[in-house]
């Protein structure tokens, strides 16, 4: 879905490339790890 997003530009997909860190050890792994987000 990254490639759909890319070509489209479109938005909506944003969600399924960086989904949100569940409560958990790895937050602090998963914070900022994600060069998609604006």
């Amino acid at each position: 879905s990254w490639l759909k997003r890319f070509i489209d530009n479109d938005t909506r997909y944003e969600q399924f490339l960086c989904p949100l860190p569940r409560p958990s050890l790895t937050i602090e792994e998963s914070r900022g790890n994600c060069p998609h987000t604006s």
